[in-house]
């Protein structure tokens, strides 16, 4: 890959596998390396969501909730129709290899939402790349260490792109 495709691939948004990167930057000069080195160290999840948003398929509105008023809040509030069918979904986004963890006031706003009738999930990104969706009626949790709380039991369902997750959520 040259330095030209390298940055451009870097400036126009494209996510990138752990994979590309360390190949993108193996193989481009120190100058254009730097940028790829500047991509990688973006925090997963800052990652995870703006693949999120930016895949969107036609008929999803997706906004990112950052806010420093409520406790727990999930990061992201999605919406989307097809077929005559209107969904809203709250997620919590993780970029957790292996298992998810909550803090105690995502785990309590989640299940206050989902009492009345919300629609709240985890979704997170396993190290292989795929996004696993974890919806709290099948939440197995278990405290550690007092500060998180783990969700521990499996994936109600997997995926690679953000069409597959968005028609899971849709049917859900």
């Amino acid at each position: 890959m040259s330095e030209t495709s390298a940055c451009t691939k870097i400036f126009t948004s494209t996510v990138f596998t752990p994979a590309e990167i360390l190949t993108t930057f193996s193989s481009t000069s120190a100058r254009s390396g730097c940028f790829v080195l500047r991509y990688w160290m973006m925090k997963p999840e800052a990652n995870f969501k703006k693949w999120l948003i930016e895949g969107l398929p036609n008929g999803w509105h997706g906004q990112t909730i950052e806010t420093t008023t409520g406790r727990g809040v999930p990061d992201l509030n999605l919406c989307g129709s097809a077929d005559g069918k209107t969904v809203e979904w709250w997620l919590e986004l993780k970029a957790a290899h292996n298992r998810p963890f909550l803090r105690p006031e995502q785990f309590a706003w989640m299940m206050r939402r989902s009492a009345v009738g919300g629609k709240v999930a985890v979704v997170h990104r396993q190290k292989d790349g795929r996004w696993a969706l974890h919806l709290p009626v099948r939440w197995a949790t278990q405290p550690n260490s007092g500060r998180y709380v783990e969700v521990v039991s499996q994936p109600f369902a997997f995926g690679h792109s953000v069409e597959q997750l968005t028609a899971t959520l849709l049917h859900l």
